[in-house]
C-alpha cells in the first residue's frame, strides 16, 4: 500500500510513517521542506526519497500527487492562535479539507483517515465525552477552523466518502522533529506543575500510530460511524506532578492555583491578543481545558481498533528522556 502523508514532520504524522515503514508499506509525503523531512527520517534510519514539496492548498499539485497511492492520511494543519487572523486561519484549515480529502475523494481514494481535536466536542451532560457527544461552539482561531473542517468532514462521510476521523487527545512522545504543543507543555511541567481541578489526558503518539496504521490497513464500511477518540487514562494534576518526578528523576515544584483565577488570566490574555500579539498559549480556552477537562472515552476504539496503550508514566519518562538528549 502507498499512503499519501501530510503532517509528516509533526509527531503525529511523523511516528504514523515510521509504522507504515516498519510494515512494508509506501509512503509518498507532501510537505513544505524536503530537507526537514529528509533529515528526520535519515535519523530514524529511512532513506525517503518520495517527497512532494508544497503548500496544502495547491490543489493541482496535489491531483498529481495522489496518483498511484491507495490510502491518505491528513494531519497537517495551520495552527495559528493569533485571533486577529482567525479568517486566514480558518481559510487555510478548509482550503486544506477541500484541497487534500476533498481532491483524495474525487480521485477514488478508497480510505482516508484526518486528524481532527477532541476540542471540537462540547461539554457533554452525560459527564464525559465520546464520539456521540454534540459539537461546540467557539472562537478561538485554531478550534474555530477545526471545527469547521469538522462539519464539512461529517458532511462528506454522511455522502459515503470513504473517510474515518481520528481525534487524539495530549499526544506526546519521543523523536518529535518540531516539539509539538503537548510536548512542548510536558517539558515546561518540569518547572511547575499547577495543582488544580481536574486533569488531563495521554496518548502516545507510537500508540497512536498503531492506531492509525489500523485505520489505513482497515477502510471502514460505514463511514458515519468511523469517528474514533484515542485517549489515556484521566490523570489529576496531583498524579501528574507525582509522574513528573518519577520519571524525570527530580523534585519538581508544584503550585496550587484557583481554577476560578485561572481562567480569568486566560480571559484577560486573551482581550489582551486582541490589540497586541503574545507569544503565549495562555488563553480561556486553554485555562478551560486545564480546569475543566471532562474525560473522553476510547470506546469505540476499544471495540473496533486493537491497540494498547501504555501507561503515561512511560511516555513520560520516554519523552523526558528523548527531549535531555537532544536538547
Amino acid at each position: 500500500m502507498r499512503v499519501f502523508v501530510t503532517g509528516a514532520t509533526g509527531l503525529v504524522g511523523a511516528h504514523l510513517v515510521l509504522a507504515l515503514l516498519s510494515k512494508g508499506h509506501e509512503v509518498r509525503l507532501f510537505v513544505r521542506s524536503r530537507e526537514k523531512a529528509q533529515s528526520y527520517f535519515k535519523s530514524q534510519g529511512h532513506d525517503l526519497g518520495d517527497i512532494v514539496v508544497g503548500d496544502m492548498n495547491e490543489t493541482d499539485k496535489i491531483r498529481q500527487a495522489l496518483e498511484g497511492c491507495d490510502a491518505v492520511f491528513h494531519a497537517a494543519a495551520n495552527v495559528n492562535l493569533d485571533i486577529r487572523k482567525i479568517d486566514l486561519t480558518v481559510k487555510s484549515n478548509l482550503d486544506s479539507m477541500e484541497a487534500v480529502v476533498g481532491t483524495a475523494i474525487d480521485a477514488g481514494i478508497e480510505n482516508i483517515v484526518w486528524v481532527s481535536s477532541t476540542t471540537v466536542f462540547d461539554h457533554d451532560v452525560r459527564g464525559f465525552i465520546d464520539e456521540n457527544t454534540p459539537l461546540r461552539t467557539s472562537e478561538d482561531p485554531y478550534t474555530k477552523s477545526k471545527l469547521l473542517c469538522e462539519k464539512w468532514a461529517r458532511e462528506k462521510q454522511l455522502l459515503g466518502a470513504p473517510l474515518q476521523i481520528s481525534y487524539p487527545v495530549g499526544v506526546i512522545g519521543p523523536d518529535d522533529p518540531a516539539l509539538s504543543a503537548s510536548n512542548f507543555a510536558l517539558i515546561g511541567f518540569k518547572e511547575m506543575v499547577p495543582i488544580t481541578s481536574s486533569g488531563l489526558q495521554y496518548i502516545d503518539a507510537r500508540d497512536l500510530a498503531n492506531a492509525h496504521l489500523h485505520m489505513l490497513e482497515n477502510p471502514h464500511n460505514k463511514p458515519e460511524e468511523a469517528r474514533y477518540i484515542f485517549a489515556g487514562e484521566l490523570n489529576s494534576w496531583q498524579e501528574i506532578h507525582t509522574m513528573i518526578e518519577k520519571a524525570s528523576g527530580e523534585k519538581i515544584k508544584a503550585q496550587t492555583l484557583s481554577p476560578g483565577f485561572m481562567r480569568f488570566i486566560g480571559s484577560v490574555t486573551d482581550l489582551i491578543k486582541k490589540f497586541i500579539p503574545l507569544n503565549t498559549r495562555i488563553s480561556r480556552e486553554a485555562m478551560d481545558l486545564m480546569t475543566l477537562w471532562m474525560t473522553c472515552k476510547s470506546m469505540r476504539q476499544a471495540q473496533e481498533i486493537p491497540i494498547t496503550i501504555r501507561p503515561t508514566l512511560d511516555s513520560f519518562k520516554d519523552t523526558l528522556d528523548w527531549h535531555s538528549n537532544h536538547y
